[in-house]
C-alpha cells in the first residue's frame, strides 16, 4: 500500500465516505489510488471505478 492510498483510506473513513479516488501529478508523473467499495460489493480501482458503480463489470 502507498502512502496515498494509506492516507485517502484514512480521510475516506474519518469523513463517512464510502469510496474516493485520487490523482496527483507532479513532475510528469501520474500516480492515482482508490479506496472503499462503490456499494456493490467490489472494490473501487483509479483505472475506472464507474464500470462497477454503474453496472459495467469489472
Amino acid at each position: 500500500m502507498t502512502e496515498l492510498q494509506e492516507t485517502l483510506q484514512e480521510l475516506a473513513a474519518h469523513h463517512g465516505i464510502p469510496s474516493a479516488v485520487v490523482g496527483v501529478a507532479e513532475d510528469g508523473r501520474i500516480e492515482a489510488e482508490a479506496a472503499g467499495n462503490c456499494g456493490g460489493g467490489c472494490a473501487v480501482a483509479p483505472a475506472g471505478p464507474w464500470r462497477c458503480c454503474f453496472g459495467g463489470g469489472s
